[in-house]
């Protein structure tokens, strides 16, 4: 491997006075101008966040105010958005490499390492410290024991002592470039003879250019934030209020890179099944895959997450989303059930199959005994497996962007529950573990057990038999979709 020499100056990503800071994101961030234009700033740019007000003035919103500033803190456009404050939190958190000590009032409280911290300000003038406070993974303010924070507009500030955190900070900046320069030595290593293609793409991809404006007024453009945390942000400051479900249907119309905005209901409906079409072809002819020629499912077979079950078709899968999608069929849709009335809605389901995430997280981490775990979700649809060895948590989140993924999840996690349920039922009397009829009712019902009589009625009884017509070239998949209405 090639050798070189890299002199490296380490420019912290945060600075403060008295009255004002600023921080460098960490990863791209979403922001909200005025008239609810909708930015993408780059990581990679060089521009840094200054909040504008007290983050106990607004502690009571999902959103923190904020400016963008130069590295001197400098304004740049003299402008204010709006951030998510949960997904700035998490973009600019420092986690702290150990334990240190911190002042809350008159107390000493320990900081325990791997804590999360955001930097307010400075002060002191013979003992300068930083006043600090402390975020969870999900960007939510909580105190030295991890405890959220109920009320943050009534929380105290942690002071620490500058000296440690300014040296936390540089071991931050350091390990941040040392696992670069792995990257980069990585590239470094000569091609394979074999890898002639390698050699070509590394050819075209040197003469892209890599730079990104700070601000792109794209309403179309990729974002980091994904649809789901742009939604559920705005789900948490309107829940409990009246109108609270039309409100979030008129947002959802206002998602960064849209899907599916420019197509009618019955250009959606075609859209799924040729979709499904796409996605369960392409599992079916994976060279991991393993066709299954028999209804029955031993443990084996139930175990590996690439044995299919022959129930599973693109016409079952286009029953799925318009049973869960009824009536709007667009992939970044959500469920909002007692917004209205609740000040704690829960519901993680969202898309075309409305997952949750409790559902991802079951499938992503299956036990086939006490000490194997196998992924029954594994995404082999997408070009470029840019989702290889994400967490559920992530391919929940993505889900909301992208459709192909969300279909393969759909796919997935109907073939789980046929082989799940044939497998399971084999032993009980009333359950005939060779009937394609019986094993698909049952893992129907698996996929949503809430709504049992209601769902197999739609999807089982008016839209199947329906959507097996138009596989045969009878009728529309919006025929079959306005058959579910009640």
């Amino acid at each position: 491997m090639m050798k070189i020499s890299v002199t490296l100056l380490i420019l912290l990503t945060f600075s403060a006075s008295a009255d004002q800071n600023f921080s460098k994101a960490k990863r791209s961030l979403t922001i909200e101008g005025d008239n609810q234009e909708i930015f993408t700033l780059d990581n990679k740019s060089d521009y840094f966040i200054q909040p504008v007000n007290d983050v106990k003035d607004e502690a009571h919103l999902w959103y923190r105010t904020i400016k963008l500033v130069d590295e001197d803190g400098a304004p740049l456009d003299n402008k204010e958005y709006k951030v998510s404050a949960n997904y700035l939190y998490r973009s600019i958190g420092h986690e702290t490499s150990k334990t240190f000590q911190a002042k809350a009032g008159s107390k000493e409280v320990t900081v325990p390492k791997n804590s999360k911290v955001i930097i307010d300000s400075r002060g002191g003038t013979n003992w300068k410290y930083y006043n600090i406070y402390l975020v969870n993974n999900n960007g939510q303010i909580v105190d030295e024991k991890g405890k959220i924070v109920k009320n943050p507009k009534d929380m105290e500030f942690l002071k620490v002592s500058e000296s440690i955190l300014d040296q936390m900070l540089l071991d931050e900046e350091i390990n941040s470039v040392s696992e670069n320069l792995k990257e980069f030595d990585a590239t470094l290593e000569p091609p394979k003879k074999e890898c002639v293609e390698c050699e070509k793409f590394a050819e075209v991809a040197a003469t892209r250019s890599v730079e990104t404006p700070p601000v792109q007024t794209n309403e179309k453009m990729q974002q980091d934030v994904a649809s789901y945390d742009y939604i559920m942000d705005r789900r948490n400051q309107l829940k409990g209020t009246k109108g609270c479900e039309t409100k979030l249907r008129q947002l959802e119309q206002s998602i960064p890179n849209q899907l599916w905005d420019n197509m009618s209901i019955e250009q959606r409906a075609s859209e799924v099944y040729n979709q499904a079409k796409i996605s369960y072809n392409k599992i079916k002819n994976d060279k991991a895959s393993v066709n299954g020629r028999t209804v029955q499912t031993n443990f084996a077979q139930r175990a590996n997450p690439h044995y299919l079950h022959p129930g599973v078709t693109p016409e079952l899968m286009s029953c799925i989303v318009f049973q869960e999608t009824h009536g709007i069929i667009r992939p970044q849709v959500y469920n909002y059930t007692y917004c209205d009335r609740t000040a704690n809605p829960t519901s993680t389901a969202h898309g075309l199959g409305m997952i949750t995430s409790s559902t991802m997280k079951k499938l992503h981490s299956y036990k086939k005994t006490r000490s194997e775990v196998v992924n029954q979700i594994p995404i082999t649809t997408i070009p470029g497996n840019p989702y290889n060895g994400k967490s559920a948590t992530y391919l929940h989140k993505a889900m909301a962007d992208d459709v192909p993924l969300t279909m393969e999840v759909i796919f997935r996690t109907l073939n789980d529950n046929l082989k799940q349920q044939n497998w399971s039922l084999a032993r009980s009397k009333s359950f005939d573990q060779n009937s394609l009829a019986q094993t698909i009712k049952q893992g129907v019902t698996l996929y949503d057990q809430d709504a049992k009589s209601g769902y197999l009625n739609g999807v089982l009884n008016k839209c199947l038999p329906c959507m097996q017509q138009v596989a045969r070239g009878n009728g529309s998949a919006i025929d079959c979709h306005n058959r579910m209405k009640k």
